[in-house]
């Protein structure tokens, strides 16, 4: 990222079983100037802060069944670049299509997919903050739940 971003940063707030490995891959010698991981528990304020001052939130989990951080995000009018391969909540909260679009769903299994959909999401700063302004609709729109 920091070869096509060189003013970007990235802070990685939480904490479980892959956080050793998270940790040995970002901080590889090329940019780790830039990559804050604070080692002290995130209160919500403080992870409220962190929301508000970012461009963009990437929860890339693997599987979300419910997807807390992309609701968080949306409370923040956030845009999200979200792992969406199997359904959860990343699926049902972040719209990938152009027309009412508020992020991209990347393969959170594969860095260079999560690499591509945060330089898609950074290269176009317009679009960018355009996908923060539909978050209060989309949460308001019915889910596939109240279907049933």
């Amino acid at each position: 990222m920091a070869t096509h971003h060189d003013t970007a940063w990235l802070v990685s707030l939480g904490r479980g079983e892959l956080e050793d490995a998270v940790r040995e891959m970002i901080l590889q010698p090329d940019g780790q100037e830039r990559v804050v991981i604070p080692t002290e528990f995130v209160d919500e304020i403080k992870r409220v802060g962190h929301y508000l001052a970012s461009d963009v939130v990437v929860p890339a989990s693997t599987y979300e069944p419910f997807g807390i951080v992309a609701t968080e995000a949306i409370a923040c009018r956030k845009p999200r670049v979200v792992g969406a391969q199997r359904l959860g909540g990343h699926q049902e909260q972040v719209i990938s299509d152009r027309s009412s679009q508020t992020g991209i769903h990347v393969n959170g299994n594969d860095p260079n997919d999560i690499a591509w959909g945060l330089r898609n999401a950074l290269n176009d700063r317009a679009r960018l903050q355009s996908w923060g302004l539909p978050a209060v609709p989309v949460r308001n729109r019915p889910s596939h739940g109240n279907k049933l």
